[in-house]
């Protein structure tokens, strides 16, 4: 049977939200009016007593009236029905009224705590030694993982579902390699050749500070030509173009060096990647799922200094390694299929 369909298994907090928000709606046009009058009081009560912020007149009224509601469910209800739970509801207004808002004093995770407990009982014949044996051990399971590596991920040490980790930033190293984030699920390996590889080379260098000097000055060295003209130069001659330059000019900076060569051809493909407190995946990976996170938009600056976004759908996510330098710089490029802003 769908699980969505089923009343069975619920929560404690489920069965509050039933009573307090859906029971008034769902019994309206199943019941006389006196019958759903009286059980609509009792929502609007519970209701009342678990807000966040309590009236102290309102409460008062619900005091003086939670009696005369009682005995109209009494005339309703067989006798049967009533024990000492039900009679409880006449303390709850006065309860509210002296010790204030409900969700200071839940239950739940003391319930849970309990429920902890009996997870614990391996042997039922000895239950509070299987209980005290199970917490030594999760105390000195606790106390050594102080003790162990940092890059050992513990219970204690264990990232949040949309944490990057924040790793530390490598000192001295082209800022494109220093954005923390991290690769979540399993990945896969490919090779990017030819067009692709220069796309995802000419992208890299586009991006970092460190290179736009030069950038600058290929760019000036183009000035006789069309705007338009100069954008399709640099796709497809800035890279040469910056690798002759480090090589004539004899510049033996092995970050820039490393630049010049290029990612490797051989790239790992993830499907989820976390980054800036959220998890972004493919459009693939989110086909047929409740929720989606592959949408991407990108504010840009025009020509005449106008500001445009362009949006766009996650299609891959490629980690790129540089394998010319001797540090492991690796940098991560998201592949999308774009609208146009114009044409739709």
């Amino acid at each position: 049977m769908n699980k969505l369909t089923t009343t069975t298994s619920m929560k404690t907090h489920d069965a509050h939200v039933i009573m307090q928000r859906l029971l008034p709606i769902a019994l309206k046009e199943m019941l006389p009016e006196h019958v759903w009058s009286c059980m609509t009081e009792i929502s609007l009560l519970f209701q009342s007593i678990c807000s966040s912020v309590l009236d102290a007149a309102s409460l008062r009224r619900l005091q003086e009236s939670v009696p005369i509601l009682m005995c109209n469910l009494e005339k309703i209800m067989p006798p049967s029905f009533f024990d000492a739970m039900e009679h409880l509801i006449i303390h709850l207004p006065y309860e509210a009224l002296t010790a204030g808002p409900v969700f200071y004093r839940w239950m739940y995770r003391f319930e849970r705590f309990l429920g902890e407990l009996k997870k614990k009982v391996t042997n039922k014949a000895h239950v509070e030694a299987s209980i005290c044996q199970a917490y030594l051990q999760q105390e000195i399971s606790t106390f050594s993982s102080f003790y162990f590596e940092r890059e050992v991920i513990t219970r204690r040490k264990r990232p949040a579902r949309n944490d990057d980790i924040g790793e530390d930033l490598y000192e001295n190293v082209v800022s494109i390699f220093n954005y923390p984030g991290r690769g979540k699920g399993a990945a896969t390996q490919r090779y990017i050749l030819g067009g692709e590889l220069q796309i995802a080379h000419t992208y890299i260098l586009m991006n970092c500070p460190e290179i736009s000097p030069f950038y600058h000055e290929f760019r000036a060295s183009l000035s006789a030509f069309p705007e338009n003209e100069i954008d399709a130069l640099v796709d497809s001659d800035f890279v040469n173009w910056y690798k002759y330059q480090i090589n004539s000019r004899g510049i033996v900076d092995p970050l820039l060096v490393s630049l010049a060569w290029g990612p490797g051809a051989s790239a790992k493909v993830w499907r989820q990647y976390v980054i800036n407190g959220y998890t972004y995946h493919t459009a693939d990976y989110g086909e047929g799922r409740p929720t989606t996170n592959s949408g991407l938009c990108v504010p840009t600056i025009g020509y005449d200094n106008s500001e445009t976004s362009f949006f766009g759908v996650l299609q891959e996510i490629l980690e790129l390694e540089m394998p010319s330098c001797a540090k492991k710089l690796t940098c991560v490029l998201f592949r999308c299929t774009w609208v146009d802003p114009t044409r739709g």
